[in-house]
C-alpha cells in the first residue's frame, strides 16, 4: 500500500531521484546574512596560499606580506568563509577548502605552499554543545571516528591534488606541501607569526645552535622497546655520514639513571639535558618512542609544562616527533603539549613534523629517516623550505603514499619557512700553514699549538665570498667515545653507542674578506689515544647571512714535547644580569650571571679529565655544582677569554652568593665569589630612572633599570619644558642581556641641535619590544641644565 511506481527515460545516463511527502514538515532555508562581493575563481597564480579564519586576518597578512618582501614569493590569502561561499555552496566542509586549493593547482605549476592558520576539531559540525566549536579551518577526518587507529585528521587530503585523489582512502603522492599552525585566538595567531619573522630576519638567531642537532629515544620497558634507541641511533648514524657539519647530542633515556618516585619511575637527568639543550639551541630535536598529548615516554620524560619552559626566542627548534598523539590539534577540550610548543609566545619551538594519532614503530622510523635525509639537504646550494621537506619525505616510499599511517604525520607550522641552518660553508685550506690535503692526517698532541686557515664560500657555487666579514666560531671536539645504556628496567640488553661531546677548546676570529685565521692550543686533558678528532666551524656577518662547515682530517693523542712555563689560573669575574652590576646589588627571581674568564693559553672545557670544569656553586657548596663548559662563549680575537652566560631560575628571595671556579688549559685554577640580592619583581617595571650628572652643562647620562630582560628594546625619552612643550625625543636601540641600561647620552640640544636655555625640565622613558610585544613607560623626572 502507498507504492507509486513512475517510468523516465535515462537516456543511457545514470540519475538520482528524490521522493518526498509534500504534506511533512521539511527544513526551510533561513536567512544568514548579506554577502560581498568575492571571486576567488579568478585567482590564477600564487607560490604560498594561506587560508585564514577571519580573526586570524591580520597575523595572516603580515605573514604574507613578510614572504612577499623577504622571500620575494607570490602570496594570495583567503577567508575560510569565501571559500564556503563560492566552493561550498556556504556549507561549512573540507571539500570547498581542497576544491578552491586544487583549482589553484591545476592553474599555476608554481603552487607549491598552503598553510591553515587556525585550529580544527572533529566536531567540525558543531554536534556537541559541550565542547568550545573551534573548528575555524576545517581538516579532514576519516569515517571511522570511533577506532584509536584509523580515525584520526588529516591535512593531506589538501595536498592530494592529482586526478583520482582526494578520496576517502587519501592514497596518493602529495602534490604541495601544507602546514597548519592550530591557533584559537587572535594573540596565538600573531605570536606565532611574529616568531617566524624573527626567525627568518633578526640577527639574534644567528649562532652556533644553528649546527646543534639532536635524536632523543625512549628506554626499553618491554624487550620491543629496544627499537627506539636502534632506530633514533641508526637514524643519527646516517645524518652524520651525509652532514658531518653538524654536531649531535644523543639523549637515549635509558643511558642515564632512573630514579623511583611516589608517580612512578622518572629520568630527572634525561629530562634536564632536553630542556637544557633546547634552551641552549638546536636547529632540530628527533624524538622516537611512546609518548601521547601530555609528552613523552611512560616515565614522563618531557611534558606541557617543560615546552612551557622553553624561553629561547632567539634559538627556536623543529621538533620530529614519531610518537603517538603528540599533537592531536583536533581536540577541542585539550591543547597538546606539540600546539604549546608552536603557540608559547616566548619560545618553544618554530615548527613540528608530528604525529596527531596512534601510529606504528616501524613506520615512524621509515617517515623519520626521510625527514632526517632530507632536511639538511639542499636544492641546487640552497636550504629547503618546510614544505619540500614534508612533500618529499612522505612521498619518498610508495608505501607512505597508500597507508594510513603516513597521513597522522603532518606539518605543524609554516611550510614556507626555509630551515635555519647556515646558508653557506666553511672550507679549511691551511692547517699550521701547511696546504691541507686528503691524503695527509695532521696530528695534536696534547699542549700542541695548531693554526688554521681558511675562508667562505657560497653553498651554490662554491665561489669565495669576498665581501663576507664578520666573525667565526671553533670548537675543537676530542674524538668519538663509546657509551652504552643501563638496562634500567631489567629487561636483559644494552646498547652500545658512540658520541662526540668531550670539547677541548673554544675560541673565536674575526673574518675579513672572506678569509679567516684562528690558533689554539689543545689542553693538558685529552684522552691520549691516538684517533680522529673534529673542528666544527660557524661564522657569520651578524647582520644577513652565516656559514658552517668542519675539518676532521686529523688525528689527536699523545702530548706535546713543548713545554709551557704557566702557573696561574684565569682571571675571573662575575656579573648579575650585566656588567655594572656590583657586590651585593639587587636582581630578579631570574638572573644572568655573567662571567668574564681570561688566560694566556686557554681556559679547560674538556671533560675527558674529573674535576676541570667551569663550575658555579649557588650558596650551598656541598651541593652539586652546575657545570658550565657548554655556556662559555669565546672572545673574538683573543686566545683564552671569554664569557659564561647562565640563567637561573625562580631563586629565593634574599641574599644568595655565588661562587664560580674556572682551570686553565694546564690546570691551574682560580675561584672567585660574589653576592647579590633577589627581591620581588615588580609587575612590568622602569624604575630607577636617573640621569648624571644632574645639573649638567654640556653632557648628561641617562640610566634606569626594567624588567625586559634578554631583549631588543627601542627606547625613547622624551624631555618637555615646564610648560609642557616637548623639547627633544631621544631614540635608540638596546639589546638588553639583564635589567639595566646605563648608557644613553644627551647634549643639551633641542631637535634642531639648538642649546637648551638654563633651567628645569621634566622627562620620561618609554620602552617597547617588538619581540614580546609588550612596552613600558616611567614616571616624570626633573633634570636642570646649567651652561
Amino acid at each position: 500500500a502507498g507504492n507509486v511506481t513512475f517510468g523516465y527515460a535515462t537516456e543511457g545516463l545514470t540519475r538520482i531521484f528524490i521522493a518526498f511527502d509534500e504534506s511533512q514538515n521539511h527544513p526551510q532555508p533561513a536567512f544568514e546574512g548579506l554577502i560581498g562581493n568575492q571571486n576567488l575563481h579568478a585567482i590564477d597564480r600564487a607560490d604560498f596560499l594561506i587560508i585564514y579564519y577571519s580573526a586570524f586576518e591580520e597575523a595572516a597578512e603580515k605573514l604574507a606580506d613578510h614572504r612577499r618582501t623577504n622571500d620575494n614569493m607570490i602570496v594570495v590569502t583567503a577567508d575560510i568563509d569565501q571559500i564556503y561561499n563560492e566552493f561550498g555552496g556556504g556549507k561549512k566542509e573540507p571539500t570547498a577548502l581542497r576544491d578552491f586549493v586544487r583549482m589553484l593547482y591545476t592553474r599555476d605549476s608554481n603552487f607549491q605552499y598552503l598553510l591553515l592558520m587556525g585550529d580544527a576539531s572533529y566536531d567540525f559540525r558543531g554536534i556537541d554543545q559541550n565542547i568550545p566549536y573551534e573548528n575555524f579551518v576545517p581538516t579532514f577526518e576519516t569515517l571511522e571516528s570511533l577506532d584509536p587507529i584509523e580515525g584520526f585528521p588529516s591535512d593531506d587530503f589538501f595536498a592530494l591534488l592529482s586526478p583520482n585523489e582526494g578520496e576517502e582512502s587519501l592514497n596518493g603522492a602529495l602534490d604541495i606541501g601544507v602546514g597548519r599552525i592550530p591557533c584559537k585566538t587572535a594573540s596565538e595567531a600573531e605570536a606565532v607569526v611574529n616568531k617566524i619573522i624573527h626567525y627568518d630576519t633578526s640577527p639574534a638567531c644567528f649562532g652556533e645552535w644553528r649546527q646543534s642537532i639532536g635524536f632523543a629515544a625512549d628506554d626499553q620497558d618491554i624487550p620491543v622497546d629496544k627499537v627506539h634507541v636502534i632506530q633514533s641511533d641508526g637514524i643519527a648514524k646516517i645524518v652524520d655520514a651525509n652532514h658531518p657539519e653538524f654536531n649531535q647530542q644523543k639523549i637515549f633515556f635509558d643511558a642515564f639513571s632512573q630514579e623511583s618516585t611516589p608517580g612512578g619511575q622518572r629520568y630527572p637527568d634525561a629530562n634536564a639535558a632536553i630542556n637544557d639543550n633546547i634552551n641552549k639551541g638546536m636547529l632540530s630535536l628527533g624524538y622516537l618512542g611512546h609518548g601521547g598529548p601530555k609528552g613523552w615516554a611512560q616515565e614522563r620524560v618531557l611534558q606541557i609544562n617543560d615546552v612551557l619552559s622553553w624561553n629561547s626566542y632567539n634559538n627556536l627548534p623543529i621538533l620530529i616527533t614519531a610518537t603517538c598523539s603528540f599533537t592531536g590539534f583536533d581536540e577541542p577540550t585539550f591543547v597538546s603539549a606539540g600546539e604549546h610548543a608552536l603557540l608559547n609566545p616566548n619560545g618553544g619551538v618554530i615548527a613540528l613534523f608530528t604525529t596527531v594519532r596512534a601510529v606504528y614503530s616501524s613506520s615512524n622510523r621509515r617517515l623519520t629517516e626521510e625527514v632526517f635525509k632530507k632536511i639538511f639537504s639542499r636544492n641546487d646550494g640552497r636550504r629547503l623550505r618546510l614544505g619540500d621537506i614534508v612533500k618529499e619525505s612522505q612521498n619518498a616510499n610508495s608505501a607512505d603514499t597508500t597507508r594510513s599511517n603516513s597521513r597522522k604525520f603532518m606539518l605543524i607550522g609554516d611550510p614556507s619557512l626555509t630551515i635555519a641552518m647556515p646558508e653557506h660553508k666553511v672550507v679549511v685550506d691551511a692547517f699550521n700553514e701547511i696546504a691541507v690535503d686528503p691524503d695527509r692526517l695532521d696530528t695534536l698532541g696534547a699542549l700542541d699549538r695548531a693554526i688554521i686557515e681558511g675562508r667562505i664560500i657560497s653553498a651554490i657555487d662554491s665561489s669565495d665570498l669576498s665581501n663576507f666579514d664578520g666573525e667565526i666560531f671553533l670548537t675543537v671536539y676530542d674524538k668519538e667515545a663509546e657509551r652504552r645504556t643501563l638496562d634500567n628496567d631489567g629487561v636483559g640488553s644494552t646498547y652500545a653507542f658512540d658520541i662526540r661531546n668531550s670539547i677541548l677548546y673554544k675560541g673565536s676570529a674575526s673574518v675579513t674578506n672572506g678569509a679567516f685565521k684562528i690558533e689554539f692550543i689543545l689542553p693538558k686533558d685529552i684522552n691520549f689515544d691516538y684517533g680522529k678528532a673534529k673542528l666544527s666551524f660557524y661564522a657569520t656577518d651578524n647582520a644577513t647571512t652565516d656559514a658552517g662547515g668542519y675539518y676532521d682530517n686529523f688525528i689527536v693523542g699523545g702530548i706535546s714535547d713543548n713545554l709551557v712555563n704557566d702557573n696561574t689560573g684565569p682571571d675571573i669575574q662575575i656579573f648579575m644580569d650585566d656588567r655594572s652590576f656590583i657586590f651585593g646589588d639587587r636582581t630578579s627571581r631570574n638572573p644572568v650571571m655573567i662571567v668574564d674568564l681570561e688566560d694566556e693559553n686557554g681556559i679547560n672545557l674538556s671533560s675527558t679529565s674529573i674535576g676541570h670544569d667551569i663550575t658555579a656553586y649557588l650558596d650551598d657548596r656541598s651541593a652539586s655544582p652546575l657545570i658550565l663548559n657548554e655556556f662559555f662563549t669565546p672572545t673574538i680575537d683573543q686566545l683564552g677569554a671569554g664569557t659564561v652566560e647562565y640563567q637561573f631560575q625562580n631563586l629565593e628571595l634574599g641574599i644568595h652568593n655565588v661562587y664560580v671556579k674556572a682551570w686553565d688549559i694546564l690546570n691551574n685554577s682560580n675561584e672567585v665569589m660574589t653576592e647579590f640580592f633577589v627581591s620581588e619583581d615588580d609587575e612590568g617595571f622602569v624604575k630607577n630612572l636617573i640621569n648624571y650628572p644632574n645639573p649638567f652643562n654640556n653632557l648628561t647620562t641617562f640610566a634606569f633599570e626594567h624588567d625586559l630582560n634578554s631583549s631588543n628594546i627601542d627606547v625613547a625619552i622624551s624631555i618637555y619644558a615646564l610648560n609642557g612643550v616637548l623639547v627633544k625625543t631621544i631614540n635608540e636601540q638596546k639589546f638588553s642581556s639583564g635589567g639595566k641600561i646605563d648608557d644613553i647620552i644627551w647634549d643639551g640640544r633641542d631637535e634642531n641641535r639648538n642649546l637648551l636655555p638654563n633651567g628645569i625640565y621634566i622627562y620620561k622613558i618609554k620602552l617597547t619590544t617588538s619581540e614580546f610585544n609588550q612596552q613600558r613607560e616611567s614616571d616624570f623626572q626633573k633634570l636642570v641644565i646649567l651652561n
